[in-house]
């Protein structure tokens, strides 16, 4: 291994969260949320690691070399071929775990990002990306935290590309997290293996409309752009409610509602009214006796970022 010279002792990464899939754009859309999980760092000291956590997971997320930013932060040093001096991290967590938000994913770029300043210009950006995409597993949330805004993810040549854009008129997020845990994995197990010809053209579509209504700013196409036949009516089942919280939001005023990755978070887009549409979702919830919590936010245009000091 090389020598490893931090070009910083001292910074701050800020990774957002994101949601997934806005309804029909299942592994293909993603869009960055003004909400951010901060990664405090700094080298030397006299412990090889030390990590102090705050926030959503301070109980269940490791402090050792087990710890995901950290495990990501040794990935990213060895492909760039240097080592990792001692690291403080302090990790400042506001995004809910195992809730659909990229809370895996903030972790792994995250770590990234602090490999990249230890290791300057011997890991490029377009390598970080794709090993992060190999770690987490899921472009759609990497590329929206990476760049921000609203990022339609593709591949080409075996290489993950994003197109960015974000959306004219104001445009704000509400997110309903159920108190219901969702694994990616289980999530994904419930989705067929094969799909009848005319679900995949509804689809196409309504990720074609969605795209349309964000990019121009035509919100009330959302209603119906965000209806999803690929993945949401299967997985609506580990979501208790989940129908019933979509019509709520949609009842107050909401253009358009759908599950936030693979859940249990539910996404509601509104330009007005968040409050009144936060309430009906939560109500909604509560007669299936599923208790919640809600976040508004704006949609984040400059995604992943590291700060000096």
């Amino acid at each position: 291994m090389k020598d490893n010279c931090p070009r910083n002792r001292e910074f701050t990464v800020y990774v957002p969260a994101t949601s997934a899939n806005l309804g029909p754009g299942y592994d293909v859309i993603g869009v960055a949320l003004d909400i951010y999980n901060e990664f405090h760092v700094t080298m030397g000291g006299t412990k090889k690691l030390d990590i102090e956590i705050e926030g959503e997971g301070a109980d269940a997320i490791p402090r050792d070399e087990n710890n995901l930013i950290y495990k990501s932060t040794l990935a990213g040093c060895k492909m760039a071929g240097v080592g990792v001096p001692n690291i403080r991290i302090h990790q400042k967590n506001a995004i809910p775990l195992n809730r659909g938000m990229g809370s895996s994913a903030t972790a792994v770029l995250g770590g990234l990002m602090i490999a990249r300043e230890i290791a300057g210009d011997r890991l490029e950006a377009d390598d970080m990306i794709s090993l992060a995409i190999d770690i987490e597993g899921h472009p759609d949330n990497l590329m929206a935290a990476y760049m921000g805004g609203v990022v339609i993810n593709y591949k080409r040549d075996g290489i993950y590309r994003g197109v960015k854009f974000i959306p004219p008129e104001p445009l704000r997020a509400v997110l309903v997290v159920p108190d219901i845990q969702v694994s990616t994995k289980m999530a994904r197990e419930l989705l067929p293996d094969s799909y009848k010809i005319k679900d995949v053209v509804s689809n196409l579509g309504n990720i074609s409309l969605l795209i349309h209504a964000l990019h121009t700013g035509q919100y009330r196409l959302l209603r119906e752009a965000m209806e999803d036949t690929i993945h949401q009516p299967y997985r609506a089942e580990l979501i208790p409610g989940f129908n019933d919280v979509v019509e709520s939001a949609k009842k107050s005023g909401a253009w358009g509602c759908a599950i936030s990755g693979s859940g249990s978070t539910v996404i509601a887009f509104c330009s007005e009214n968040g409050n009144e549409i936060a309430e009906a979702m939560k109500n909604a919830f509560k007669k299936h006796s599923v208790n919640s919590v809600s976040m508004i936010t704006d949609i984040s245009d400059k995604g992943a970022c590291l700060e000096v000091g």
